[in-house]
This record gives C-alpha cells, sequence and structure tokens, in this order.
C-alpha cells in the first residue's frame, strides 16, 4: 500500500475515534471531512462517521447544511432555491450507496435472492378490465414491468406513491427512448428519501410523494414531503429543453415550472438545518406502505377492528423487522434466516420468537417478553402442517373469502383515494395456501385479467395504454351502456363486457400482431375468438397470484380452535373445509372460476369432507372410549377380587 494512502487512512481512523469520544451528538458535516472519509481502496469498505455506532442508544442530533443534486451546499441567501438532495445531504455522513443495496431498493437488481414470493405491484386500469401482478424480483407468477411497456421512469410514475426512491428510481440509464432520457433530465432522479421512514416531525407530509411524482418533480419529491419546504409548479408540464437551474417556463398557472420554498425559520445562524430525525422508525411511517384492510365486517373504520396484538402491547414493526446500516430488512418468515445464511435472524421470526430451538445453553427465544405458548392437547402434527400465522393471522376465516385493500394496491392514505368497499384491484382474503415449505398460510390472493397476444403456448399481455382506445370506441357504441360503465369506473369498478364487446375487441385486437391469437385473461380463464365464436380455456396465465401475510396478530384467545375446538377447522361447514371464492370477471356472460380453500390447500375434497365429518361423531367416541374404561376396569377388579378370594380360601 502506497504511503501516503497508509497515512490518509490513519487520519480517518483518528477522526472517527475523535468523533466517537466527543461529548456533543451534533453531526459537523464539513466537506473537507466528507473528502477525507469517504475512501474506497480495493473493494474495502471505509464507515463513515454515521455508518457504525458507539454503542450509545441516544439519538444524534442532525443540525447539518443542505447540499442539492450536484453537491453545492444552500444557502438561506440563494436567489433561486433549490431541493435538497437526500444523497449529498445525507452521503455525507452515511453510504448512501450500501444504504440503496437494501431491501426496499434492490428490487431490480439481478444478483439479489427474491426470497419468498411478496407483495407485488398491481397495474391496474379500470376500463380495461386490467389487473395486473408486477415486479423486478423472479417471482412465480408475476410479470416484469418492461413486458408491459414500463420503463423506469414510467413505472416510477405509476407507482412513486409508494416507492422509497432510490433503485429504479435513479436507473434513467435504462430509458433508451431519447425523448424519454430528456424527460429524466426536467423530473430528475427519485432519491432515496430518507425523510419516508425517519422523519419523526409532526409536520412531514409523505402525500406530498405522491403529488409530486404524478407532476414528475422527482427531484423536488423528497424536500416535498419535509415540514419546513413547500413545492409548487409542474416539471411534466416543462418543455424537454428546460432547464431547472434558469427556472424559466410558461408564465399560465398550470405550467409554472417546480418551485420550492423554504420556510424563514429553517436556517441557523450557521446556515444549517435541523432535521427531527429517528432511529427507530415509527410504526405510522411503515403504515403509509404497509396498511391493510380487510372490507365487510372488517371495514375501513378505525374503531371497528382492532390493531396487532405486539402494537397494542406496545410493540413496534421495527422490533421484528430489523435491519442495520446496510438497509436489509428481516422481513420475517421462517425460511429467511436458511435463505440469508444468518441462523441469528431466526429468533425474529414467529416461531424463533415464542418457541426456539431450545438447543445450547443460552435461551434465544422469549424476545421482548414473548410468551411459550404451549398448545396443550394440540396433536403435533399440525405444527408439520401449518405455519403459525395459520391460526393466529388475520381476520376470521369465512365462508367466502373477503375483499382486501392495501396501501400499495390502492394507494390507501393518497389524496384521491377512493374509499369504496369494492375497488379494483380486487384482492381475496384470507386464502389458506400450502407454500414452497409444504406448510398451510394464509395468503392475500389476486386473479390477474389482462388483455394479450398469444404465441404458441405463451401469453404475452398489453399494456392497458395500447388498448384504451380500442375499448373506448367499443364501449361508447352503447350510449346508454357507455353512461353506466363510466359510472361503474369513476366508483373504482370495471366495466360490463357483453359477448358483442369482447368480439369487437378481440377482432380490433387482429392488427397488433398477425402472427399472434389476442386473447382477454380474466376470471381464472383465457378467452379468445374464431369466427365469431368466444372459446374459453385454462391457462397458466390465468391461474391466481398470492402471496402470504403475517399480520394483524390475533391474541390466543382468538386463535382458531380457542372458540369450538377441533369445529373451527375440522367441521364440514368450516371456512377451511367449505370456504370458496371465485374469481372476478368484468364478463357479463361468463361466471368466473370458482375454487374452494380446499383446492390452494392441495387436500383431497373427499378426504378433507369425510375427515371432517368424523368429528360429528368424536363427542359420542370420546364417550364410547370412557365407558369402555369404566367397564375394562371393572373387569379386571371383578378378576383380582375373584384372585384374591381364591388365594385367601386357599391358605
Amino acid at each position: 500500500m502506497k504511503p501516503f494512502l497508509l497515512m490518509l487512512m490513519i487520519l480517518v481512523g483518528g477522526v472517527i475515534l475523535y468523533a466517537q469520544e466527543s461529548d456533543t451528538t451534533v453531526l459537523d458535516t464539513s466537506e473537507a471531512l466528507v473528502d477525507s472519509l469517504a475512501i474506497m481502496q480495493e473493494d474495502t469498505f471505509v464507515p463513515l462517521l454515521g455508518d457504525v455506532s458507539d454503542g450509545s442508544r441516544a439519538v444524534p442530533v442532525h443540525i447539518i447544511p443542505l447540499y442539492d443534486e450536484m453537491g453545492v451546499r444552500l444557502l438561506p441567501t440563494d436567489d433561486l432555491p433549490l431541493p435538497f438532495s437526500p444523497k449529498q445531504t445525507c452521503a455525507t455522513c452515511h453510504t448512501y450507496e450500501r444504504i440503496t443495496k437494501g431491501w426496499h431498493f434492490n428490487a431490480a437488481d439481478p444478483d439479489v435472492a427474491p426470497g419468498r414470493p411478496g407483495h407485488p405491484w398491481i397495474l391496474t386500469d379500470r376500463l380495461t378490465g386490467t389487473q395486473l401482478p408486477l415486479s423486478h424480483r423472479q417471482w412465480d407468477g408475476v410479470y416484469s414491468p418492461d413486458s408491459v411497456g414500463l420503463t423506469p421512469f414510467f413505472f416510477i410514475q405509476e407507482f412513486g406513491r409508494q416507492l422509497p426512491g432510490g433503485g429504479v428510481g435513479e436507473n434513467d440509464s435504462s430509458d433508451v427512448d431519447p425523448t424519454t432520457f430528456l424527460r429524466w433530465q426536467v423530473s430528475g432522479k427519485l432519491e432515496a428519501n430518507c425523510l419516508s421512514c425517519h422523519d419523526a416531525d409532526p409536520a412531514h407530509e409523505q402525500t406530498q410523494y405522491m403529488t409530486q411524482v404524478k407532476k414528475q418533480n422527482f427531484r423536488w419529491a423528497a424536500a416535498a414531503t419535509a415540514g419546513f419546504a413547500q413545492v409548487t409548479g409542474n416539471a411534466s408540464k416543462m418543455q424537454l429543453s428546460y432547464n431547472y437551474f434558469d427556472g424559466v417556463g410558461p408564465r399560465t398557472w398550470i405550467d409554472l415550472p417546480p418551485r420550492i420554498e423554504y420556510n424563514d425559520n429553517t436556517y441557523n445562524s450557521q446556515n444549517k438545518v435541523f432535521f427531527d430525525l429517528t432511529r427507530d422508525v415509527p410504526n405510522e411511517r411503515c403504515y403509509f406502505c404497509h396498511t391493510t384492510v380487510h372490507k365487510g365486517e372488517y371495514d375501513s373504520e378505525k374503531w371497528r377492528r382492532d390493531e396487532d396484538i405486539h402494537l397494542t402491547s406496545g410493540m413496534q414493526c421495527v422490533d421484528c423487522h430489523r435491519n442495520g446500516m446496510d438497509h436489509m430488512i428481516v422481513r420475517g418468515y421462517a425460511a429467511e434466516a436458511g435463505e440469508r445464511g444468518d441462523d441469528s435472524i431466526h429468533t425474529l421470526s414467529c416461531e424463533g420468537c415464542h418457541i426456539g430451538s431450545h438447543n445450547g445453553e443460552t435461551p434465544k427465544h422469549g424476545r421482548l417478553s414473548a410468551p411459550e405458548p404451549r398448545h396443550t392437547g394440540i396433536p403435533t402434527i399440525h405444527f408439520e402442517k401449518l405455519s403459525c400465522t395459520t391460526c393466529h393471522v388475520g381476520p376470521w376465516p369465512e365462508k367466502e373469502a373477503q375483499l382486501v385493500q392495501t396501501a400499495m394496491a390502492h394507494g390507501l392514505g393518497n389524496h384521491s383515494t377512493i374509499k369504496a368497499d369494492s375497488v379494483a384491484p380486487f384482492l381475496q382474503s384470507p386464502v389458506f395456501v400450502k407454500g414452497h415449505d409444504g406448510k398451510i398460510e394464509p395468503h392475500h390472493l389476486l386473479y390477474p385479467s389482462f388483455w394479450g397476444l398469444k404465441k404458441g403456448d405463451d401469453i404475452s399481455p398489453l399494456s392497458p395504454d395500447r388498448v384504451k382506445p380500442i375499448v373506448e370506441t367499443v364501449i361508447q357504441a352503447d350510449t346508454l351502456t357507455d353512461s353506466l360503465n363510466m359510472v361503474a369506473i369513476q366508483s373504482g369498478k370495471w366495466p360490463k363486457f357483453t359477448q358483442e364487446k369482447l368480439i369487437s375487441v378481440l377482432h380490433a385486437l387482429d392488427d397488433f400482431d398477425s402472427t399472434a391469437t389476442p386473447v382477454y385473461v380474466s376470471g381464472g380463464f383465457v378467452y379468445s375468438v374464431q369466427d365469431s365464436i368466444i372459446s374459453r380455456a385454462a391457462h397458466q396465465a390465468a391461474r391466481p397470484y398470492s402471496w402470504a401475510f403475517a399480520h394483524d396478530v390475533r391474541p390466543a384467545e382468538q386463535a382458531l380452535g380457542a372458540g369450538r375446538k377441533c369445529a373451527d377447522c375440522h367441521s364440514i361447514g368450516s371456512a377451511l373445509v367449505a370456504g370458496k371464492l371465485t374469481a372476478p370477471t368484468m364478463l357479463t356472460f361468463a361466471a368466473g372460476e370458482q375454487k374452494s380453500q380446499l383446492y390452494f390447500q392441495k387436500q383431497g375434497g373427499l378426504f378433507s369432507w369425510l375427515f371432517a365429518f368424523t368429528f360429528y361423531f368424536r363427542p359420542l367416541l370420546k364417550l364410547v372410549i370412557l365407558v369402555s374404561i369404566v367397564f375394562m376396569a371393572g373387569v379386571i377388579l371383578l378378576y383380582a377380587f375373584r384372585g384374591l378370594e381364591a388365594l385367601v380360601k386357599s391358605n
């Protein structure tokens, strides 16, 4: 190693040691310190000031300078204020590149293992009856955003409301279209927004994130959520030649260029800004992206439903879903420790926390006062066949799977959210599915619905934007039906499609590719037309996509088996045996596919029904066993007394 580099690293070590031993918790982030600390040599990670904790549980006070995306310091005297950049502002003390390799940012990284299938992004278009699961992760049953033309720029516009930035949000090089590439220059990149999770300021407004993303104000989005800044203007209205440094744009009220204003008291006398940050992310920050509401009995009125038992006991989401500076969030499912090669996170799963392995001298279970369940009287085969969540999580299962809405799918918490019970995309829950580990657990389930082209046995989805003009023309042919359909669409539902309308659209799609067959996937089937005759068939593309969930956890007294004991699951009329779900479809002439809960559990229907039927006779069987024991005991006693009598007489 060269002598000057060695001396520089010694200097870095001295600065870090000095910072750790300092009595103050105020972060001094001078540019000279940044330049000296940001060193990477031969792939060796050299931590910055905020990358490594000294062990203190106190949260450092963040009174720091603001920097724009070019690394230029912002001052209150700037004539044309620019938005502060989370990357440049926070990266003075934290290695931004390391943070943005975390789970919330790395979906498009092909080198990252996809892990257990999770909540997809759902491309939804009510006019065309589309609900298509998308993900950059390689999960079975999802489609790549590129397959429907959602390059990074357009993916951000569609789903940016719940994106944390970074990753795809900074991947402008993937858009090779010249117009889109230039549009990136106008909008800027969507950097990872540290404030989305760590801002403890009550004035933080995450809904501004969606507003700015829709306007293509990507570089302004993070700053708009802060309580000390306001953003106006619309980058999507700017010409491709617009330079945000100039602040020049058309002078109409709707076409104002993006501008940011900082509150008068934002800067202190040293031209630094106070950020009210927290290390332990509050639950409310998680809820903005991870809220789930079961409709029907469990409607959106908060007072009608209970929160997860862990949260009502005073815990926070991050007590289990933990991470280090690498931001690799612990998802908390049982197989995760093995997949990640980190046995220490096993205790952050349901089983690991409450039961543990009981191996070794030091107990690892029982974290955060977690009680150890006894499960008295429950046959051990239940723990081989069922996940903990099967009995303890989600709403009580009903005969028909309930509709469920999530923040990621329905934009809950954002402006202009439709609050009706039945809103596309139509998710159903709980559905008890046998997972890859062979255990049954509750899932949310989505039946895909989309227009596509079939070549051979492969079906490729079409972007709703390509199909929409055709569907609009077909619908508008009938004025009355058109009016009713528009009302349905505005209320969040799908329009009603007759056989004639389906045939018209599929015929029009013939012009897209003469070598392919136009199809409509909906309700668990694939529909095609030949000689004006509609046919439908089962196909892999029409199968539902589902993902496991583990909240809200009910208390033990409300677990399956705590009510009617075995009958909660093993009676003929129980939801797990008799429960059904019907695939949604907008086709008026065809009912959607109907499946039983047993189908997803991969259980034989007749066997399960007969097994459940035997539980009607379990009480009688117990009585027969008890009477038999008494009778056998009487016989044994009788012969014992006779033997004793014979013994006495012989003497």
